[in-house]
């Protein structure tokens, strides 16, 4: 699912769900939401998310496509 490519991408770069929110200009509440799969993710929050990810937007919506390498953010 998108919650599980997105909870996925975001452990493999190091960051707290905190600390990718802020960096992507998202609420914390809305990231936890979209890792919980309760809330559909948007246009909006997959171009925001996707490079900070390392992912393609394609990746976090099918699992198809350029997925999480394992780096560590800065």
């Amino acid at each position: 699912s998108t919650a599980k490519r997105l909870r996925r991408a975001r452990r493999s770069t190091g960051l707290s769900a905190g600390g990718l929110s802020r960096k992507a200009g998202l609420s914390d509440g809305y990231v936890a939401l979209l890792e919980a799969g309760t809330r559909s993710i948007g246009l909006r929050a997959l171009t925001a998310l996707a490079p900070l990810l390392g992912v393609s937007v394609e990746w976090l919506l099918s699992g198809r496509g350029e997925g999480p390498t394992a780096k560590k953010a800065a």
